[in-house]
C-alpha cells in the first residue's frame, strides 16, 4: 500500500520499472517484522473498513512477515489466502531467495503456521510471483507441495508484453519440433500449478488455448481492469473467458497504482463494463459470487441462503455526508447501483465475516 497511485507512467519490468522502482524495495523492508506488523495491521484494518471481507495477498518473501500476517489476520476477523511469496532467480540481489530449497523450504514453514492457527478463516497458498522470477525446479516443487497439502495458488499469468516475451525467452516448448516458446499458461500446467484452487492475476495476454486450458483445469483469473489499463499491455476480454468456461473474479488490485477502496471498485466497474458490455449486474456478481468461485469458496460465501456463512456489508446510503444524495421514491435496486457506481466506505456502516462484526 506503500506506493498506490504512484508511478503510472513506468513499465511494469526493467531497471526503471515499477516492480524495480517500488515492489521490490518496499517488499524487502519486510525483513523487518516490527515493521511488517506496522503495515499489515494498517493495511488489513483499512480493508475491512472499507468493505473487503476475503482477502488475496501477496506478501513477500520473509517467512516471519508471513507468519504475522497470519497473526493480523487471526485477530482482525478478515478471511484470506495467504503464502510466502516465492522467487529464486532474474530478482534483485538485495530481495531473493537464496535457493529453490530455501524458497520452499520458507513456504511450507508459513504453510504448516498457517494450518497451525486452526481457523477457517485463513487459506493457505503456494506463491510463485511471477514465472520469470521462479526457476523450474521452484515452479515444480510448489506444484508439488500444493497437490499434497492441497493448498490455494496464488498468482501472476500473461499480464503484460514484456513479461510474457520474458516467459518465452525462458521456457522453450519441447512439446513439439518447432522450436516455439511455452506461454505461461503451458508452463504453469507442466509444473503441477494449473489447477481448480489456482487463482491468477491479469491475462491479458492470453491466448484462446491459454483460455481453454485453465478452464480445463479449474483454474481462475482475478481480473484487474484498473491495473491492466496502467500496464497490462492490453484488455481482458471477460465475456469470451466466462463464455468458454473460464471462473473469473472482478477485483481491485491494492498495488495497481489506486489505494484501496470501495470507490475505487466504481472505476473498475465501468472499466469492465466499457470493455466487454458488462452490466453493473455482471460486475456486481464478479466481485461477489464470481470471486467466491474464483477461490473454490463458492458453497460458503458470495451470496445470501440458508446455510452459508454470512458476510455482508451494511450499506447506508443516506448517511449524512454521503457521496450521494438520496431522493423520496428511489428504489432499493436503484440505491445499489448508485453505490457501486458512485458510494465509497462513507456509505459502509458495517461489515461482518462469517457472523462476526469486524468493522
Amino acid at each position: 500500500m506503500q506506493y498506490c497511485g504512484v508511478g503510472t507512467d513506468l513499465p511494469l519490468i526493467g531497471d526503471a520499472g515499477w516492480l524495480s522502482t517500488y515492489a521490490f524495495p518496499a517488499e524487502a523492508s519486510f525483513a523487518d517484522e516490527a515493521h511488517a506488523r506496522r503495515v499489515y495491521s494498517k493495511c488489513v484494518g483499512r480493508l475491512l473498513r472499507l468493505g473487503t471481507t476475503t482477502a488475496n495477498y501477496f506478501t513477500t518473501i520473509h517467512t516471519g512477515a508471513c507468519k504475522v500476517l497470519a497473526d493480523v489476520l487471526m485477530q482482525a476477523g478478515q478471511r484470506a489466502v495467504l503464502g510466502k511469496v516465492c522467487m529464486d532467480q532474474h530478482s534483485p540481489d538485495f530481495y531473493s531467495d537464496a535457493s529453490a530449497e530455501e524458497s520452499l523450504a520458507g513456504a511450507l514453514e508459513v504453510v504448516q503456521y498457517i494450518k497451525s492457527l486452526n481457523c477457517s478463516r485463513l487459506l493457505p497458498a503456494v506463491i510463485p510471483r511471477f514465472i520469470p522470477t521462479c526457476s523450474q525446479q521452484l515452479l515444480e516443487g510448489l506444484g508439488q507441495m500444493a497437490a499434497q497439502h492441497g493448498l490455494h495458488i496464488h498468482s501472476h499469468i500473461s499480464e503484460s508484453l514484456d513479461q510474457v516475451q520474458f516467459t518465452q525467452q525462458l521456457h522453450l516448448s519441447s512439446s513439439s519440433g518447432s522450436g516455439g516458446s511455452s506461454s505461461d499458461a503451458q508452463v504453469y500446467d507442466a509444473a503441477g500449478l494449473l489447477t481448480a484452487k489456482s487463482i491468477f492475476a491479469h491475462g491479458t495476454q492470453l491466448t484462446e488455448q491459454d483460455m481453454r486450458l485453465m478452464a480445463e483445469r479449474g483454474s481462475a483469473v482475478a481480473h484487474c481492469p484498473l491495473s491492466n489499463f496502467y500496464f497490462g499491455d492490453g484488455l481482458f476480454d471477460v465475456s469470451k473467458a466466462l463464455s468458454m468456461g473460464l471462473k473469473v473474479s472482478l477485483v481491485n488490485k491494492v498495488c495497481a497504482k489506486r489505494a484501496a477502496s470501495t470507490q475505487n471498485l466504481n472505476p473498475a466497474v465501468a472499466a469492465a463494463a466499457a470493455a466487454h458490455m458488462l452490466t453493473w449486474e455482471d460486475a456486481l456478481w464478479l466481485a461477489t459470487a464470481g470471486g467466491a468461485a474464483a477461490l473454490g469458496l463458492r458453497e460458503s460465501i458470495g451470496h445470501f441462503a440458508v446455510g452459508m456463512h454470512f458476510d455482508a456489508l451494511l450499506i447506508d446510503t443516506g448517511v449524512a455526508g454521503g457521496p450521494f444524495d438520496v431522493l423520496a421514491g428511489q428504489q432499493p435496486l436503484l440505491l445499489l447501483e448508485q453505490f457501486l457506481n458512485n458510494g465509497d466506505d462513507r456509505s459502509i456502516a458495517e461489515v461482518y465475516v462469517q457472523g462476526r462484526r469486524c468493522a
